[in-house]
């Protein structure tokens, strides 16, 4: 699980890349690996949920201060975090309801 942990996370850093490229950033995939999982880290240290805030903050002003305009900056943060974060609680929360609505029946607890 490691592994697959590391790989996905990869996967993402590869995602954030491809953002801040595509907004004009001129910068190497090392950097890109280092801000996004700093930043992650960051907002895991932070104790909110998902690193709500912290996370968003500290990549725009990393991205800002490699030479992006704030604007940008903003825009690009949105991106991969709607991408990143958001898209899976999406997908959370209607897994959610299909399986309330399929199990509601069953009781975990059996009356006595």
């Amino acid at each position: 699980m490691t592994l697959l942990s590391a790989i996905s996370w990869g996967f993402e850093c590869v995602g954030y890349f491809l953002v801040v490229k595509s907004f004009g950033l001129n910068t190497d995939m090392l950097w890109a690996f280092f801000s996004y999982s700093f930043a992650t880290i960051i907002g895991a240290l932070s104790m909110l949920p998902g690193g709500l805030g912290v996370t968003e903050g500290s990549l725009t002003l990393m991205v800002i201060k490699k030479g992006l305009a704030e604007n940008d900056a903003l825009a690009s943060t949105f991106i991969i975090r709607v991408v990143t974060l958001w898209f899976a609680v999406f997908v959370g929360a209607i897994s959610l309801l299909f399986y309330q609505k399929r199990f509601a029946e069953f009781q975990w607890i059996q009356p006595m």
